[in-house]
């Protein structure tokens, strides 16, 4: 699933898709029922972090009600979300040359997927920060720059 905003696309129509599409495959995971294979980053997303599967199997469940503030909803998923987006940065290598920076982050932290994701994240977030704030915002330039700075920051989360 990609998770690029089409031009045309309004923001808060595609942010209740992919939550409605995470709590879906929350829900295909606890039921055991198989899952489309667009889904799989997703599910593994969940698979790392299964107190967000338990919350939004239970958010389906209940038939899709939120469980807490909008704020709190919007870091939840936002966590979530840029998960994904650094696999499919990874797989696919784009922007060119990310394979080889995950692998690196993968390499530092012995392999743990999650841990080194969770040290590219903040650095994921403040590029999109970047890209929506400022024109021109998107040359994935500094973002790399960035990254491999990271690698040699010890102990970032």
């Amino acid at each position: 699933m990609s998770l690029l905003l089409p031009p045309d696309e309004d923001p808060s129509r595609l942010r209740a898709r992919l939550r409605a599409r995470f709590t879906a495959v929350a829900v295909r995971l606890a039921s055991g029922l198989p899952i489309a294979a667009e889904d799989t980053h997703l599910a593994g997303v969940l698979d790392d972090h299964p107190e967000a599967r338990t919350r939004l199997a239970a958010r389906g469940a209940e038939g899709g009600a939120g469980s807490g503030a909008e704020e709190d909803e919007s870091a939840f998923f936002l966590h979530l979300a840029l998960h994904v987006a650094l696999r499919e940065q990874a797989a696919a290598d784009l922007p060119r040359g990310i394979r080889a920076l995950y692998e690196a982050y993968l390499a530092r932290t012995g392999g743990d997927s999650l841990r080194a994701e969770h040290r590219m994240l903040p650095i994921l977030e403040e590029a999109v920060a970047r890209s929506l704030a400022q024109p021109g915002g998107d040359d994935p330039q500094p973002y790399l720059e960035a990254l491999r700075r990271g690698l040699g920051a010890p102990g970032r989360h």
